[in-house]
């Protein structure tokens, strides 16, 4: 009697889930098609790929790009992030280590001129500097003018000014000169560089000599020399000094007391020194007799 019963409920529930089914259906249909509504079935207990992936579809044999135009084959490799350019830089510390600093402490990336941006003024507005100063009394209007005499703006502008004319002056005079050369030996007279070593050496003569002029003298011997000599004569052309040498004063340093002027002492043979015995001594009478054809030596014969 239990049998029959839950098989008659079990027959009543399978009619009413095709009912229900049946009716379900005809309300999708009903409803109007849209293109972005998948249609597709829970995934109780089934044991597809769809179930194990958990998703509503299964997935066709093109799984990239698209049906109409897939992705090409095959696929590009992504180049690692290595080789795109430099990654995290770890920079060394400005300070560095055991107290060397980073050239970035003393020295500046990009150059700063100096007075950049500041006005060139070459002269001194008292007015402005010191408009403090009282106008009031004989006399206490004038401005202090302590620096005036100082300021050497226009000497130097002056200075500046007579160097270029001074230069453009001589490349004036240098042509004129090469003019004049050209058309007196165009006229038969004196060439080109006619006269010239005698001015040369006229004004080497007159041409006073410099400071380091009279202290070093190049490699040429001095005039002092002594002929067939080592010596190229006094090492020093002060004209104050008219000694040969060198004075040193009375001061001498460690140098000059030990070794100084040993050069230039007489030697001769050492009193004391390592007499070569088996030299002075081979020949000597008392020593072993050479012979030669029954002859007794006691010397070296000749």
């Amino acid at each position: 009697m239990v049998t029959l019963n839950l098989a008659r409920r079990n027959s009543a529930g399978e009619k009413t889930k095709t009912c229900n089914k049946r009716r379900r259906d005809i309300w999708l249909r009903s409803q109007p098609v849209r293109e972005t509504r998948t249609r597709g079935a829970m995934n109780n207990n089934l044991n597809k790929s769809r179930a194990y992936l958990g998703v509503f579809s299964d997935a066709g044999y093109i799984d990239v790009g698209t049906k109409e135009k897939p992705l090409p084959y095959p696929i590009k490799e992504t180049l690692h992030p290595r080789f795109h350019g430099r990654q995290f830089v770890a920079n060394p510390q400005k300070t560095g280590s055991y107290g060397a600093k980073h050239p970035e402490v003393y020295l500046d990336k990009t150059h700063s001129w100096l007075l950049e941006g500041v006005p060139y003024v070459d002269r001194v507005k008292y007015a402005e500097a010191q408009p403090e100063k009282p106008k009031r009394g004989f006399g206490t209007s004038d401005y202090s003018k302590r620096d005036e005499f100082s300021m050497d703006y226009r000497t130097e502008q002056y200075r500046e000014a007579l160097k270029s004319e001074a230069k453009h002056q001589a490349i004036a005079s240098e042509k004129a000169k090469a003019a004049m050369e050209k058309e007196l030996a165009a006229s038969g007279g004196a060439g080109p560089g006619a006269g010239t070593a005698d001015a040369d050496k006229t004004a080497a003569t007159r041409r006073k000599p410099l400071l380091y002029d009279l202290v070093f003298d190049g490699e040429d011997a001095y005039p002092t020399a002594v002929r067939d000599s080592m010596i190229e004569g006094r090492d020093s052309k002060n004209p104050t000094q008219i000694s040969w040498e060198r004075d040193f004063g009375a001061m001498r340093t460690s140098a000059h007391a030990i070794g100084h002027g040993i050069d230039q002492a007489e030697h001769g043979k050492p009193q004391f020194a390592r007499l070569p015995i088996v030299e002075s001594t081979f020949y000597r009478p008392q020593g072993v007799p050479i012979s030669r054809n029954n002859t007794v030596f006691n010397s070296r014969p000749q």
